[in-house]
């Protein structure tokens, strides 16, 4: 009779501990997938811009009136994730798991430079031009990506 209640106690406190163990351990694992989905997204946005920047110094060091057409796939746009060029910088924007918004680096780029886009069917299509006028083109796009 006392081997029966050895073991009843040792499969109780063995439950006991693999509860506990599971209540911390769960919700540490959940946060730490999260912090690392954050981080991903933000790679791969600063990796997106990364190839805008990389164009516009390639347009840029070819001369006066060159053009080039960059198609950036879209990826995570249906997280809130963007890309915002306005006449004078480029910034990439997110959403964390937990809401949060979060805004890229504003990256700034030479006033002869002119930048359109659209989303088609590919991704989000950048036409990037060097401009031969005087004044600064209007540069105002705003897209998920």
């Amino acid at each position: 009779m006392m081997k029966g209640q050895i073991t009843i106690e040792y499969v109780l406190i063995l439950v006991i501990v693999l509860t506990i163990v599971s209540l911390v351990s769960i919700p540490l694992i959940n946060y730490a997938e999260d912090s690392i989905k954050d981080v991903g997204y933000g790679v791969l946005l600063a990796n997106k811009i990364s190839k805008i920047l990389d164009a516009i110094h390639t347009v840029s060091v070819s001369g006066c009136g060159s053009r080039k057409v960059l198609v950036i796939p879209s990826g995570f746009s249906d997280l809130g994730a963007g890309i915002v060029i306005n006449s004078e910088n480029i910034t990439g924007y997110y959403y964390l798991q937990n809401g949060s918004l979060v805004y890229q680096k504003a990256y700034s780029y030479p006033d002869y430079i002119s930048i359109s886009c659209s989303v088609s069917d590919e991704g989000v299509r950048f036409v990037i031009e060097r401009d031969c006028s005087t004044k600064r083109p209007n540069n105002n796009c705003e897209v998920g990506v």
